[in-house]
């Protein structure tokens, strides 16, 4: 419902003149969770709400689906492009009930369901990274150059797993952001991964994956001049870690069920990477399987140190220092 239209009601059946009163009100039943306030839009019913996002994000069956939109929601399957095509063709039947959909779309996109990509006003796609089927194989066999940043990994070390719908909020937010620091580029999305393009003259391929207990970022710098610039690197690298610490932030405020996030930067172990005996469970020397990655911990002014194997000598990471500030080092 509008919020005008509700003032109106709230005027006339519950006599409430007050704006001040009114707003009070309308923030005491959203803080209680009976409706859903947001911009000028107010929902009295919850399941309302899941029913219409229902509707715009759930592919229907191939026989139940007018042939005339088919190809909009074969998009949505297979690219996780929502057309705006498909978002009137829904909306349409909530005009008459006063439905603002932009308010609707911010909505979904605050609650992770979708990802908005505007890299100007006039140019907006909407993504669904929930209903993407395709697995990003060919970007984890991708590795950063040697003058790359090292792979970064947020490490669910105290839970065991990666909370469910954290990575699709991250990726709705980081789709937002790229978008925000001048990239024209949309994302590839699909299954548990995304791969961003940012940066105008020196172009940095930002790929995220997820996986059961960790999400793995890394950067792979483009450059027409083969000369890599290293201080540009390091601050994309810096900026990107400095937003996703951001956000990780803002959700665990904003989410009741995220208040105790948990998380530790780290690195793979470049110790039990070069590690020869043969994996138990995998029979694979230096296994690097999801399940048997060891992770160090990086800890502001304290060396890389391995408590698995037994090293004569302290190994580097190459290009950790890109991530963070001169104050962390290994």
């Amino acid at each position: 419902m509008n919020l005008e239209q509700l003032q109106t009601y709230a005027k006339k059946e519950c006599f409430i003149e007050d704006e001040e009163q009114f707003h009070a009100m309308l923030n005491y039943y959203h803080d209680l969770g009976m409706i859903v306030k947001h911009r000028s839009t107010v929902i009295l019913k919850a399941q309302w709400l899941i029913d219409l996002f229902k509707k715009l994000i759930t592919i229907p069956p191939f026989d139940k689906v007018d042939p005339l939109h088919s190809k909009y929601w074969q998009e949505v399957e297979t690219s996780g492009v929502l057309s705006m095509e498909l978002v009137d063709l829904v909306f349409s039947r909530f005009i008459q009930q006063g439905i603002i959909k932009e308010d609707i779309l911010d909505m979904m996109e605050r609650f992770g369901l979708i990802a908005k990509f505007s890299p100007s006003p006039t140019d907006v796609k909407y993504f669904v990274p929930a209903q993407l089927k395709s697995s990003p194989e060919h970007l984890c066999k991708m590795e950063p150059s040697p003058t790359d940043p090292c792979p970064l990994y947020l490490h669910f070390a105290v839970d065991g797993f990666v909370p469910h719908g954290l990575f699709s909020r991250l990726v709705s937010r980081s789709t937002s952001w790229c978008s925000d620091i001048g990239s024209t580029q949309p994302p590839n999305l699909y299954r548990n991964g995304v791969w961003f393009v940012i940066g105008r003259q020196i172009i940095h391929h930002m790929i995220m994956i997820c996986k059961k207990r960790f999400i793995k970022i890394f950067l792979k710098q483009i450059s027409q001049d083969e000369a890599v610039s290293v201080s540009t690197s390091a601050e994309v690298a810096q900026s990107v870690r400095l937003f996703v610490e951001g956000t990780l932030q803002d959700l665990s405020q904003e989410l009741p069920y995220l208040s105790g996030l948990q998380y530790k930067f780290c690195v793979a172990c470049p110790y039990c990477l070069q590690e020869r005996h043969e994996c138990a469970n995998h029979s694979q020397p230096s296994c690097a399987h999801e399940d048997c990655l060891h992770f160090l911990e990086i800890k502001e002014g304290e060396r890389l140190i391995c408590m698995k194997n037994v090293c004569d000598k302290l190994l580097p990471v190459c290009g950790l220092e890109k991530w963070f500030s001169q104050t962390k080092s290994q």
